[in-house]
C-alpha cells in the first residue's frame, strides 16, 4: 500500500514531508523527511529521516484524540491516515514538529527512530 501524504512544504530552505503508512505487521508508521538547510546545520548532512510507530492501542488513542480535537465523529471505516490529513488541513497539527508534543499531551505511546 502506498504512503498517504500528510504534509509537504518548504520552510527556510528545508523541504519537509510527512507521510503515513503501514509496516509489515499492520502498525501505523508516520514517516518524515527533512531535506536542506535545517538538517545540514544540525547534523552536518542535508537529509534527516524519522519514524513514529504506533501499536494498535496507541493508534486507537490517537484516533480518539484527533476526533475530539477535530470535532469529528469517527466511523470505523475512516482511516487514521485520513484523520491525520484532516488534522494538518485544519491546523490541529500545523507542522510535523507538532506531532511529538501532540502525542505526549494525549499520553499516546509510540516508538521513534531516526536516520
Amino acid at each position: 500500500m502506498a504512503a498517504t501524504p500528510l504534509y509537504n512544504a518548504v520552510h527556510h530552505g528545508t523541504r519537509i514531508t510527512l507521510t503515513a503508512e503501514r509496516d509489515e505487521g499492520g502498525r501505523l508508521v508516520i514517516a518524515g523527511q527533512d531535506i536542506g538547510a535545517a538538517p545540514n546545520e544540525i547534523f552536518g548532512r542535508d537529509d534527516y529521516e524519522y519514524r513514529y510507530t504506533l501499536e494498535p492501542q496507541s493508534e486507537s488513542d490517537l484516533r480518539s484524540a484527533l476526533a475530539d480535537d477535530l470535532g469529528t465523529t469517527v466511523s470505523d471505516d475512516m482511516a487514521t491516515e485520513e484523520l491525520l490529513q484532516l488534522a494538518f488541513r485544519r491546523t490541529v497539527l500545523a507542522t510535523p514538529t507538532d506531532l511529538r508534543p501532540y502525542l505526549g499531551a494525549h499520553s499516546i505511546d509510540f516508538s521513534f527512530s531516526s536516520f
